[in-house]
This record gives structure tokens, C-alpha cells and sequence, in this order.
């Protein structure tokens, strides 16, 4: 056990994603069809409760601020079912016995926590929002007015189309490097018992001087969660297409576009389920481990671990030559 590159955290990941699961795969199922029913009963009462307001009242600031809610609800806890993968991944490092129900009360457990850092999240990140979303109205109405008054699109519309390009990639940059800031908060919260404003300080404190070596990792990390659920869904393409071909050996009549929706349509629910209970935890244990990783580095974690292992060992020897 060290400091460990790109490769070999995106492989132990995999191992332990390989040893760990039957908790992660019960986790994940339990979490997500509890997450299902809040998410459905919130949608479906929470948009009963706003059309009433907008019929009874003429104000609509209460159904924005009802929404508002609704959307903060459902993203603490999407955030909050990371909490159990990092439980369980965790233990491989702090030897502690973490199966699906240890990891699911951990999860509720530490949701005032998710609240939190997600507030906090939230309010540092509307600055960014207001200011972008400044730039993208200026543009658009500059861009309005000339197509206006020209009666059609010239150099200089062409020039503002490219500058919005430029600002939502710069927006995206900006995004990601927000997302960097925060990478271990939540390890931090869970793993270190931290409360909401130590978390953060300490997340910010392992990326520091590490910041751009992380964002690249973290990028990489989110690309191939991509690649594989993308590969995924074009590997179903690829046998529905089969599949299609075979239909029309046979002489049947289809249309091949209404074949691949209908059927799409029919085994996306599959691949999405697959994707939620083994590829999307997959990143969360990549994460985790490359927490542990800047804990090594800055720390030297790793012999602290490898000193309690020596202490157990020492103490199992010592109770085995008593008996």
C-alpha cells in the first residue's frame, strides 16, 4: 500500500468494485428505489401543490420557491448516495466490516451533512451563475437586434455566435474546476466524521498545490464513467441492429428506425438500472481512493495504515502464544 498513479487507482477500483459486490449492488438497488419514491412523490405532490398555488393565488413565488425546494431535495439526495460506496470502499483502508445496511444507515445518517455542503455548494456557485448568465443575455440580444435590423446573418453575428461558443466552454471549464474544489468534501464528512465547514476546509487543504494534477484525474475519472456507459448503450445498438437484420432475412416487415426506438425504448430501463447499480459507483470508488491517495502524499497515511496492521498482527500473535 502507497501513492498510487492514474492507472493503478482506476484498477483497484475495479477490485474492489469486484470484492465488494454484493454490498455495493444491494446498496445501490435499496438506495435507488428509495430515491425512485421520494423523487416520484415529490414530483407528483409537489406538482399537485404548485398548480394549486398558481390557481389559487396569483403570485408566483411561491411555486418558485416550492420548486426551488423540490430541486435542492432530489439533489441532496442524488448527492447523498455516494455516502455508502465511499463507506464501503473505505474499509478496505480503515478494516472495518461495512455491508449494504451498515452503508444505507450511513447515507441517512450523514444527510444533514449532504444538506450542508450542498447549500454551501449551491450559494458559492450562484455568482458564477449570474455571471455567465449575464453574458449569454448580452450576447443573445446583441445577436437579436442585429438579425433585426441586417434582415440576415453576416460577419458580425457570425463573430457573437463564436464568442457564445467560447463562453459556455469557458462556463464548462468553469464548472469543472468548481466540481475539483469539492472532490473529497463529502470523503472528508464521511471517512474523518468532519463536520460541514471542517469538511470543505479540509477538502480544499488535499487539493491544495495538487489543484490542476486533480481536475485532470477528476476529468479523466468522469470520462471514462462516459466512455463505458457509452459504450454500453452503442454495444445494444450494434446487437439490436443484428437483430433487425435477422428480422428482415426472415421477411418481416419492419422499419428499422421504429424497430430501434421500440426496442430502445424497451431495454433502456435494463442498461440505465446496470448503470446505476455497477458503472456510477464505479467513479465514486475512484474518487475515494484518490482521497486516499492525496492523504498519502501529504501525510503519509499509508504508514500509519501499515502500522496498525503490524500493531494487529503483533496483538493476534501475542492472544494465539497465550492460548
Amino acid at each position: 500500500m502507497g501513492i498510487m498513479s492514474l492507472s493503478e487507482i482506476m484498477d483497484r477500483a475495479v477490485d474492489f468494485l469486484r470484492k465488494y459486490i454484493k454490498g455495493i449492488v444491494l446498496y445501490s438497488l435499496c438506495y435507488g428505489l428509495i430515491y425512485a419514491a421520494g423523487v416520484f412523490f415529490l414530483i407528483f405532490g409537489g406538482g399537485i401543490f404548485i398548480a394549486l398555488s398558481v390557481a389559487i393565488l396569483p403570485n408566483v413565488v411561491i411555486p418558485i420557491i416550492f420548486f426551488t425546494i423540490i430541486v435542492i431535495i432530489i439533489g441532496v439526495m442524488a448527492l447523498a448516495s455516494k455516502i455508502g460506496v465511499i463507506k464501503i470502499a473505505s474499509q478496505a483502508f480503515s478494516h472495518e466490516n461495512i455491508g449494504f445496511g451498515e452503508a444505507l444507515g450511513a447515507s441517512f445518517k450523514n444527510l444533514h451533512k449532504v444538506i450542508g455542503i450542498f447549500l454551501i455548494e449551491l450559494l458559492l456557485l450562484i455568482p458564477v451563475l449570474l455571471v455567465f448568465g449575464l453574458i449569454f443575455y448580452f450576447i443573445y440580444n446583441l445577436l437579436d437586434t442585429s438579425i433585426m435590423f441586417n434582415g440576415s446573418s453576416g460577419a458580425g453575428e457570425i463573430v457573437l455566435i463564436i464568442i457564445a461558443i467560447l463562453t459556455g466552454l469557458a462556463f464548462l471549464l468553469v464548472i469543472l474546476m468548481y466540481s475539483t474544489m469539492f472532490s473529497f468534501t463529502l470523503q472528508a464528512a464521511v471517512i474523518e466524521r468532519m463536520k460541514v465547514f471542517s469538511a470543505i476546509k479540509r477538502g480544499f487543504s488535499l487539493i491544495r498545490r495538487n489543484f490542476w494534477r486533480i481536475f485532470g484525474t477528476t476529468l479523466l475519472i468522469g470520462l471514462t464513467i462516459y466512455a463505458i456507459q457509452s459504450s454500453l448503450s452503442s454495444f445494444l445498438t450494434g446487437i439490436l441492429s443484428l437483430l433487425f437484420l435477422l428480422l428482415k432475412l426472415l421477411n418481416l416487415p419492419l422499419d428499422y428506425l421504429t424497430f430501434l426506438n421500440l426496442t430502445i425504448s424497451l431495454t433502456s430501463w435494463p442498461l440505465e438500472i446496470l448503470s446505476w447499480l455497477i458503472i456510477t459507483p464505479i467513479g465514486t470508488i475512484m474518487t475515494t481512493l484518490l482521497y486516499y491517495n492525496q492523504r498519502f502524499k501529504k501525510e503519509g497515511y499509508d504508514m500509519v495504515i501499515r502500522l496498525k496492521d503490524i500493531q494487529k498482527n503483533d496483538e493476534r500473535k501475542q492472544s494465539s502464544e497465550l492460548v
